[in-house]
């Protein structure tokens, strides 16, 4: 067990800087509508892959956790060390796209993201540190992070148990997951399409967010006549991840936006996810097995941070709507010397 937990600390050590520049390699791909409605589905996925390895168990004298750990570390081996000689850092230079392809990526980049960039190489990393950590609107995103983190981790997590005990056996269980994982995907593309569409951030979160609400709420009305109510609490959970899976992409997405110039980008979404993790280590304990099936610690936090982020989320975007009134009477210039940083809806 010690050998296990020494593991999982260094697989986090390695694996903590992945998310963050992921988050930053994308934005330099894709408009931000496009950047996250992919985690979804892979949600998906992950349940369907899950129920398969589950009946692997006995193979190579190997129990199925065991499996899980083999087969998706030999995919991430392969695709990482593929992704090093394959992916480029952004559109330009690209060895694989034409010119006429590269420039458009640009211009798109340019024209969805509106913001003064910075040369990379000329950029101070310990000045632009200490901007990060002065800069206020990463705290109040990494507040509205877990307040919508710590309900999908949650579910995540603890979503084949609820279904199990809703009454089906383990293995239907993983089965059973996959189905609201596919709508989650939808939903994401679709928050991310109307995001774009309007240009504004904050709707495509709130709403999505009273939805989880609506969700939550519903399963622990029923949450001790789960058996009694199989239909309905099964129809809450694709409530629940249509509305949380649209939300930690939209966060990721509202920050990068408001990031001005590569570098203090690429340092403000690791240090704003930082903050945001907790929402992982929190979200998977919430289900305190000695309160199955009601769970009311974890539905009361659930709902509680839940409210919490959509306040702050209107909160946020009406101070960035003030912001950008009083910045639409100064110059580019006088922008980029006071601010460095260009606040969307």
């Amino acid at each position: 067990m010690a050998g296990l937990a020494v593991c999982r600390a260094l697989l986090g050590v390695f694996e903590a800087g992945f998310f963050p520049a992921a988050v930053y390699l994308i934005s330099k791909w894709y408009p931000p509508s496009r950047t996250y409605s992919a985690s979804a589905a892979s949600g998906a996925f992950s349940g369907l892959l899950a129920a398969t390895i589950a009946k692997m168990g006995g193979l190579g004298n190997l129990e199925p956790w065991r499996w899980i750990f083999i087969l998706e570390s030999i995919a991430s081996v392969l695709i990482g060390a593929s992704c090093f000689f394959c992916l480029p850092d952004s559109p330009s230079p690209s060895k694989w796209l034409t010119p006429d392809e590269s420039r458009f990526l640009c211009l798109m980049h340019d024209a969805t993201r509106g913001r003064i960039e910075e040369d990379r190489k000329k950029a101070d990393t310990k000045k632009t540190l200490v901007r990060v950590v002065k800069d206020w609107q990463l705290y109040l995103h990494a507040i509205i992070f877990n307040g919508v983190g710590i309900p999908l981790y949650g579910v995540k997590f603890t979503m084949p148990q609820i279904v199990k005990n809703v009454g089906f056996t383990s293995t239907n269980a993983q089965l059973m997951t996959a189905p609201p994982y596919v709508v989650a995907a939808f939903s994401s593309l679709l928050c991310a399409w109307f995001s774009d569409k309007y240009k504004w951030r904050m709707p495509f979160m709130v709403v999505p967010q009273i939805v989880t609400l609506i969700g939550f709420a519903i399963l622990y009305a029923v949450s001790d006549k789960l058996k009694d109510n199989i239909a309905l609490a099964y129809f809450c959970l694709f409530i629940v991840c249509a509305g949380t899976y649209p939300t930690l992409p939209g966060i990721n997405s509202w920050s990068s936006d408001n990031l001005a110039g590569p570098a203090k980008r690429a340092i403000g979404l690791g240090f704003m996810i930082m903050m945001g993790n907790v929402s992982g280590f929190g979200g998977s304990y919430l289900f305190i097995a000695s309160e199955a099936p009601r769970y009311p610690t974890a539905y009361g936090v659930l709902l509680g941070l839940l409210c919490v982020a959509i306040v702050m989320s209107v909160g946020l975007d009406g101070i960035y709507w003030t912001i950008n009134k009083r910045r639409q009477a100064m110059t580019r210039e006088e922008i980029a010397a006071k601010y460095m940083e260009a606040p969307t809806k």
